[in-house]
């Protein structure tokens, strides 16, 4: 199997047994020696524009991460966004060789080979540096989001336009619209659950800058069909920093760590029993 992950000494017997066990549940190989898929997946589209959406992915990541799970980033941003920079990587290799690469053949040997290791639970799919801003067919992007759902516990796709979204909305079974509370931000969620709806979309509202409050908290929930945010992230003055040397997670404090534990949880188990 080789290396699964590292662990800190000194070692405790307890705390060695548990992660042995959570290695080889995870990493059951069948008669063919391929990797079993995990015990769940997650299929989450992280939409929003100029909201701090690919931070909010970043955060996400880390958390889930940190719980144990592992988590696969896809970054459809064809003009090499920022994600990679808030993961601290530069992919070598990555979207365009997968989404010329054949259907049948998507598996996890093909995913070793392509995909940007973050860290022993992280993994990055995005554009790299030599294939930015050229042309690459898309007709593949479904399958191989789903094929990337089925080996890892949670999918996070970040740089989505409108078309893309379309084209993987049908397969996704979670969203995540990241909006700011003001005239700007709330006008682009509200046309963002216009195309999507409410059904299975979770709203996180993700105060990017200090700036004052000119709509009040009544008038954002009426124009997002009465509904409020599921999480709110005040702002975070040393979070920009942070991004820039790849640790969102540092500028996060007691309580925005709390906050986003408690909405990061239903990510970490099955939607039903025995999934």
């Amino acid at each position: 199997m080789g290396i699964a992950l590292y662990l800190p000494k000194p070692l405790e017997a307890k705390s060695l047994k548990e992660e042995i066990e959570q290695v080889q549940q995870e990493a059951r190989r069948d008669e063919s020696g391929r990797l079993a898929a995990p015990s769940f997946n997650r299929f989450v589209l992280m939409l929003g524009k100029g909201a701090g959406v690919t931070t909010f992915t970043a955060l996400l990541a880390r958390m889930i991460a940190a719980e144990g799970r592992y988590v696969t980033c896809l970054d459809l941003d064809p003009n090499f966004g920022i994600l990679a920079l808030a993961l601290d990587v530069i992919p070598q290799r990555g979207l365009a060789e997968l989404l010329d690469h054949p259907v049948e053949e998507f598996d996890e040997n093909t995913f070793e080979q392509i995909w940007t290791r973050v860290g022993p639970r992280i993994s990055l799919v995005a554009h790299t540096p030599e294939t930015l801003g050229e042309p690459v067919g898309e007709s593949n992007l479904p399958f191989l989001a789903q094929a990337l759902a089925r080996h890892t516990h949670v999918l996070l796709v970040d740089g989505l336009d409108v078309p893309r979204m379309e084209l993987l909305n049908p397969y996704a079974n979670t969203r995540i619209l990241v909006y700011e509370p003001t005239v700007p931000g709330v006008s682009i969620a509200v046309r963002w659950l216009s195309i999507i709806g409410s059904t299975d979309t979770l709203l996180v509202c993700n105060r990017t800058r200090k700036l004052p409050d000119l709509l009040d908290a009544s008038r954002i929930q009426e124009a997002l069909g009465g509904r409020g945010p599921d999480v709110e992230l005040p702002f975070l003055p040393e979070l920009p920093k942070a991004m820039s040397l790849g640790e969102p997670m540092t500028a996060l404090g007691r309580r925005e760590r709390k906050t986003l534990a408690q909405f990061v949880h239903p990510f970490l188990t099955p939607e039903t029993e025995g999934e």
